[in-house]
């Protein structure tokens, strides 16, 4: 806070000043009149017939005109008969932005008036109270001034510095979820990492034996002793506030054991133990799973929950199918043997074990996995698609193992593979092929595909090929036929493809388009700059109309 000065009417000019047993005497004064004026402890300014005069709040400083002013110690402010203004302690790092102001009161005969002399987006209400609502902005600094008014013309004045915090209120801090019957030893935690302007800190709050590998980290690695319970805090914090969680961790009696047939395992994910709980009520107790009774379950479609964590489901021995639609799980711990269907589109997943030898159906979505296990032959279905960024050049980057060979239906979408996709099996009779590139190969280029023996629908789009597909030799197979922005320049000749009923060849830049098989039904070819047509099959002549024969 500035101290205060005050102004009655004229300057005043000292010739001298004399300091004896509390009495200041001034032999020249020019100035209006305060006469016998009265100074905290009793000491009394004598001889000012004309005095101009502030005094200080802070009780050792006695101000007079202007700049002018004398140390007195012990001497306390005070005045007869005239109100000087005190705009009170400066607010330095507020932890709020709007709050009230602790001017000293008016006195009769006296008004006052709060001005904001610089800083951005301040507001005052009531600017004449000396407590008026300030209300500024985070991260802002202001000056602001109190004036007092006197009656008979004079006023006196106050500075104030005011401050805000830049992040007045934390980020919410989440321990993440509560686990029990952990089967290791140490573990990674799975806290929220701090917004800008909040800190984070962990500590134990109770267990024998916890070691935190770092206490700032939400993902650092706690190591527990077997058999033992703790009770975390995680905490995000700034000069203002806090804010604060905790986890709870039990670890097994064996650090790398597992329950007995008759035992019971402690099912940690709540959404997943209401599931079964609801679903499977003879397979659960209580909170637990019964392991012996775990070969009942043979089909997990967990599409409607919000399941975050599978753990347990190493105890579903029997389960065929498992289907998951979420977006926090980030690791699959197990697959039974009998698994033939997984399904799940999962943006978080980048853990998957090893596929079982009988799987027959693959449907991925979006996965974070780097790179996929080994697909079983025993494979004839494979959905993977990654359409978050479907369309965009960011694809996730993937190492995609060897198709099988019994593979039916391919549906791949959306990939940056690490290496040339190996070749489609001849048995595959529906192939979908849209934007995979290649992280390998310069301009990202695929240099030729086969279309499979035994294909009846082959679609492929967003890759750029150097020419076109090679067709098969079993050719009264092909029924539909996709060839889209792939910059294709020359066709082959489709005479011989009396199965083929619908040509899709959007986006290349096909200038002719060569013998037609008479059996073709529908036709695109939008985004071409034809010239002509070798023939018109009767299907499709309307949609070649205004194509000429070529010569």
């Amino acid at each position: 806070m500035k101290r205060s000065i005050v102004t009655l009417a004229l300057f005043v000019l000292f010739s001298s000043l004399s300091f004896s047993q509390g009495i200041i005497e001034a032999d020249e004064v020019i100035s209006d009149t305060i006469r016998g004026a009265h100074i905290g402890d009793g000491s009394r300014l004598v001889n000012l017939p004309n005095q101009n005069l502030a005094v200080s709040t802070s009780g050792d400083t006695l101000y007079i005109t202007e700049g002018n002013f004398v140390i007195i110690p012990g001497l306390s402010a005070s005045n007869s008969g005239n109100t000087f203004a005190n705009a009170g302690a400066d607010i330095v790092n507020a932890c709020q932005t709007s709050f009230n102001l602790n001017a000293s009161p008016l006195v009769q005969g006296t008004t006052g008036l709060w001005t904001i002399l610089a800083g951005t987006g301040g507001n005052l209400v009531n600017a004449t109270h000396p407590n008026a609502l300030f209300t500024g902005q985070e991260g802002e600094s202001y000056l602001l001034q109190w004036t007092v008014q006197h009656g008979g013309g004079s006023s006196s004045f106050d500075q104030l510095n005011i401050s805000i915090a830049v992040n007045t209120e934390t980020s919410v801090a989440n321990a993440g979820q509560d686990l029990f019957a952990i089967m290791t030893q140490s573990i990674v935690l799975n806290g929220n990492i701090p917004e800008a302007g909040s800190n984070g800190g962990c500590e134990i709050l109770n267990g024998v034996g916890g070691i935190l590998s770092k206490k700032t980290d939400p993902t650092a690695t706690f190591t527990g002793v077997p058999g033992q319970s703790y009770t975390l805090h995680w905490q995000h914090y700034n000069s203002c506030s806090t804010s604060t969680d905790e986890l709870s961790l039990t670890f097994s009696e064996s650090a790398a054991g597992v329950p007995s047939s008759n035992g019971r395992y402690f099912i940690p994910d709540f959404d997943f133990r209401t599931f079964l709980q609801v679903l499977f009520p003879t397979v659960m107790d209580g909170d637990s799973l019964v392991v012996s009774q775990g070969q009942l379950v043979t089909s997990l479609d967990l599409t409607p929950v919000n399941v975050n964590n599978l753990d347990g489901i190493q105890y579903l021995p029997a389960v065929s199918e498992l289907i998951v639609h979420n977006q926090d799980i980030k690791s699959i711990p197990y697959f039974s043997s009998t698994l033939q269907k997984f399904e799940c589109d999962c943006p978080s997943l980048a853990v998957v074990p090893a596929f079982p030898s009988n799987l027959d159906t693959l449907i991925g979505n979006a996965w974070k996995v780097q790179v996929l296990p080994e697909l079983p032959n025993s494979m004839r279905y494979l959905e993977f698609t990654n359409l978050n960024n479907f369309g965009g050049i960011s694809q996730s980057t993937i190492t995609f193992p060897d198709l099988p060979d019994n593979i039916k239906y391919l549906e791949i979408m959306g990939w940056l593979f690490t290496s040339e996709m190996t070749a489609i099996p001849d048995n595959c009779e529906r192939v979908t092929i849209i934007r995979v590139f290649l992280e390998c190969c310069p301009d990202q280029q695929i240099t030729q595909f086969k279309i499979p023996e035994e294909a009846i629908e082959f679609h492929i789009g967003g890759i750029w090929l150097d020419s076109f597909p090679m067709l098969p030799i079993a050719k009264n197979n092909l029924i539909v036929l996709g060839v889209s922005d792939a910059d294709i320049s020359i066709m082959p000749s489709f005479a011989d493809f009396t199965m083929l009923k619908s040509l899709s060849l959007r986006e290349n830049n096909l200038f002719k388009l060569n013998l037609l098989p008479t059996s073709l039904e529908s036709i695109d070819i939008v985004g071409n700059p034809i010239l002509c047509v070798e023939n018109k099959p009767a299907g499709v002549a309307d949609q070649l109309a205004e194509y000429d024969i070529c010569p």
